[in-house]
C-alpha cells in the first residue's frame, strides 16, 4: 500500500510587488504554520520515505522549517520545476515516476492544481472519511495536508484517478 502526503506550501508574503512569484518568501504566519504542520507530520504513520517538491522559494522555506519539526530532515528532497503551479495531469505524471520502493511520499506544491489533484485522486469515501472529504472540497488553504492511501497500489506507476482513499485532511487552523 502506498501513502501520499500532499502538502500545499505555507503562507507567503506579497510585501514586495516587484518580486517574481517563484521567489516569494514565507511570512510570519507561514513559518508558524510550517512548524505546526511539521510536528503533526512527525506523528503520522507511515512516515514519508521520499520528498518531491516544487522549486519555488516558498516551498523550499516551508520544507526548511517543516522537515526538522517532523524529524524528516535526513530525507533528500527532489526539487522539480515542473511542479511549480502544475495542473493535475502533470502532477499525476510526476507521481507515477516516484521510486517504487518508497511506500510513502511527501509531495509539496501549489494551488489550484494541488487541490484539484487531491480531489481527483481520492475516490473512495467511507463514513469515517466523509468529514475530511467535505473539508477538502471547501478549500485547500496554505500549509494544508491531505493524506491519501492507495490500498491496492504496489507501485506509484499503478495509481490513477479515483484510486485513493482520503485518510485525513489537516489545516493549520485545526492544529491550534
Amino acid at each position: 500500500m502506498k501513502t501520499l502526503y500532499l502538502l500545499r506550501h505555507a503562507k507567503s508574503s506579497w510585501g514586495d510587488p516587484g518580486l517574481p512569484d517563484h521567489e516569494r518568501r514565507l511570512n510570519a504566519r507561514g513559518r508558524s504554520a510550517a512548524e505546526a504542520m511539521g510536528r503533526h507530520l512527525a506523528g503520522r504513520k507511515p512516515p514519508a520515505a521520499a520528498i518531491l517538491a516544487s522549486t519555488a522559494r516558498r516551498v523550499a522555506e516551508t520544507l526548511e522549517i517543516l522537515l526538522p519539526a517532523a524529524s524528516l530532515d535526513s530525507l533528500p528532497v527532489t526539487r522539480d520545476r515542473g511542479l511549480y503551479l502544475a495542473e493535475p495531469p502533470a502532477l499525476l505524471g510526476r507521481l507515477r515516476q516516484a521510486p517504487a520502493e518508497a511506500e510513502s511520499l511527501l509531495m509539496v506544491g501549489h494551488n489550484p492544481g494541488l487541490h484539484d489533484f487531491a480531489l481527483r485522486l481520492a475516490g473512495e469515501v467511507t463514513p469515517e472519511t466523509w468529514p475530511a472529504r467535505e473539508r477538502l472540497r471547501e478549500a485547500y488553504p496554505t500549509c494544508a495536508l491531505a493524506v491519501i492511501a492507495f490500498p491496492l497500489a504496489d507501485d506509484w506507476r499503478d495509481i490513477g484517478w479515483g484510486d485513493g482513499r482520503l485518510e485525513d485532511f489537516v489545516t493549520p487552523k485545526s492544529l491550534v
